[in-house]
């Protein structure tokens, strides 16, 4: 039962975004839909806690485990899917060519050039915020002290994964 629960609930979710939310001002950015994300699984998390504690047997912990697996699975994917449709360059390259064929390429490469630099300065202001980069009197960016650990952690998770041997 709890399982059909948690998938009721996902279904939910992910109805709700798409015929009523998707098209809010505020979950058109990448912090936006994250955070619808992240407030389900907290929601999520906590109703199935307090069943767990009141339940009080192993296998209430195990279903508790199992649906914030599904809603981190289900996150990731509608995550990943919306980052990549979110002023993508294939579908930047997809409707100029749909457009106006090979003559396209001069918009295509503007519209390209335009897409990265949204991109990156959308970036530089996420990592500015959380702390992780920092302006410098150049004009250039460097990292701060926590970036420098983020450095560390990533490149020690792309060394646990063997990322050069599997890409």
């Amino acid at each position: 039962m709890p399982l059909l629960i948690c998938l009721i609930f996902l279904l939910a979710h992910a109805g709700l975004y798409f015929a009523v939310l998707r098209d809010v001002a505020a979950l058109a950015s990448e912090k936006g839909i994250f955070l619808y994300h992240f407030i389900s699984a907290v929601l999520l998390a906590g109703v199935f806690g307090l069943w767990a504690v009141s339940q009080g047997d192993s296998n209430a912990w195990t279903w508790f485990a199992c649906t914030i697996m599904l809603h981190g699975l289900y996150s990731v994917s509608l995550l990943e899917l919306w980052a990549l449709a979110d002023d993508s360059y294939s579908v930047a390259i997809l409707e100029i060519i749909d457009q106006g064929g090979p003559a396209a390429v001069p918009a295509l490469m503007q519209r390209l050039e335009e897409i990265g630099m949204c991109k990156q300065s959308s970036r530089l202001d996420a990592l500015r915020t959380i702390g992780l980069v920092r302006d410098t009197p150049d004009g250039s960016v460097a990292l701060t002290p926590p970036g420098r650990a983020a450095v560390v952690l990533g490149r020690l998770l792309l060394f646990l994964v063997d990322a050069r041997k599997y890409g």
